[in-house]
């Protein structure tokens, strides 16, 4: 069977969206869980947007260790 480099392509696209999508959602999740109630839609909406996979998941890393959300926020302004 012959490879196609479009479908190829198509599936890598797929993958990469999927994983920021995960990224995303996790990062939005883990923000959630530890501290509620103080996600903001514009932190949240930064999330959403960022379109690098590695910064995401330095974000999570940084969302793990920081000891506030305003910790958090800072990170996301630099």
């Amino acid at each position: 069977m012959t490879e196609s480099k479009v479908v190829n392509r198509w599936i890598e696209i797929a993958v990469r969206e999927r994983d920021l999508v995960n990224a995303r959602e996790l990062l939005i999740r883990l923000l959630n869980n530890r501290f509620p109630e103080q996600v903001s839609t514009d932190v949240i909406e930064t999330i959403n947007s960022q379109p690098n996979l590695s910064l995401l998941r330095d974000w999570f890393d940084q969302a793990s260790k920081v000891t506030s959300f305003a910790d958090f926020a800072r990170i996301l302004q630099t």
